[in-house]
C-alpha cells in the first residue's frame, strides 16, 4: 500500500529541525520503500505492506529515536489522502490573493461535528469538511479577521496537521 506520512511541526520557524534525508533513511531502515520526501516540512510518501494502526506508533517512536524530540504523525493512505486533495475546489488557490490551507485532523476530531466547534464568518472565509480534514479559505486581506488565530489557541489545533494546498495537490500528483 502507498501511504503519505505528515509530520507535525517539524521545520517551521527553525525549530524541532530534522533533516528530510535522515527521515528518508528512517522509513528505509525500517522496512519501507520507495520512499520519497517532498520539501523540508515533514512530508514522506511511501509503500508498506502494514496496516496504518502498525505504522503509526511504530514510526512516531523511530522518529523520537532518530531525532530526540517528539512529533505526532499522521499516515494517510493513498486512497484518502488523493479523495482529500480532490475535495479542494479548483478555484481556491494559496498566492497572493487567498489562503487555502488543508487541516489534516487525527481519529479524535475526525467528524463532520467539528464544524459545530468552529466559528467561522461566511463573509470573508469558506470551509469544507472531508473525512479526515477541513479545507480551509480565506482572501489574505482577511486573515487576520478569520478563525483561524481563534483555532491555533484552541485544544482542536493539537490533533491537526496543516499543510497548504499547494502542497497537498503536488503530494497527489506525486502518488
Amino acid at each position: 500500500m502507498k501511504y503519505v506520512a505528515l509530520f507535525r511541526g517539524i521545520n517551521v520557524g527553525g525549530k524541532s529541525k530534522a533533516e528530510m534525508s535522515r527521515l528518508k533513511a528512517m522509513f528505509e531502515s525500517n522496512g519501507s520503500t520507495s520512499v520519497y520526501s517532498y520539501i523540508n516540512s515533514g512530508n514522506i510518501i511511501f509503500k508498506d505492506d502494514r496496516t496504518l494502526e502498525q505504522l503509526g506508533p511504530m514510526i512516531e517512536k523511530l522518529f523520537l529515536d532518530t531525532f530526540g524530540f517528539r512529533s505526532s504523525v499522521q499516515i494517510i493512505d493513498s486512497l484518502k489522502f488523493n479523495a482529500i486533495a480532490k475535495k479542494i475546489p479548483k478555484e481556491w488557490t494559496n498566492d497572493k490573493e487567498q489562503k487555502t490551507d488543508v487541516l489534516f485532523l487525527d481519529s479524535t476530531v475526525n467528524s463532520p461535528e467539528i464544524l459545530n466547534r468552529i466559528v467561522i464568518n461566511p463573509e470573508i472565509e469558506n470551509i469544507v469538511y472531508t473525512d479526515g480534514a477541513l479545507i480551509w479559505n480565506v482572501d489574505r486581506a482577511h486573515i487576520k479577521q478569520g478563525s483561524s488565530v481563534k483555532l491555533i489557541k484552541s485544544d482542536m489545533y493539537s490533533h491537526m496537521t496543516i499543510r497548504n494546498c499547494n502542497t497537498v495537490r503536488t503530494l497527489s500528483a506525486l502518488l
